[in-house]
């Protein structure tokens, strides 16, 4: 069985999904963007359901785009944050 890592960037106005093979080859991406709000002057704000969104849609785009189906609760998912 073949070993993929999928990593999600959430940056200021989208978030982008990466599929990567286990030697750190990238085999597909996608993106979303999401909205910035300015209540006030100096304030930025982003609403936590357009992170989710995002989230969903990335790890839908990228898993389908892969043709696979999405992993079972028996595969192995590591996540590794920095």
């Amino acid at each position: 069985m073949n070993s993929y890592t999928i990593g999600v960037d959430f940056g200021g106005g989208a978030a982008k999904a990466t599929l990567l093979r286990e030697d750190g080859t990238v085999v597909t991406t996608s993106q979303r963007e999401y909205p910035t709000y300015y209540p006030e002057n100096g304030w930025a704000e982003h609403d936590p359901d357009g992170h989710y969104d995002a989230l969903c849609y990335g790890l839908t785009i990228t898993m389908a785009q892969r043709r696979q189906k999405p992993l079972e609760r028996s595969q192995r998912v590591t996540s590794r944050c920095s």
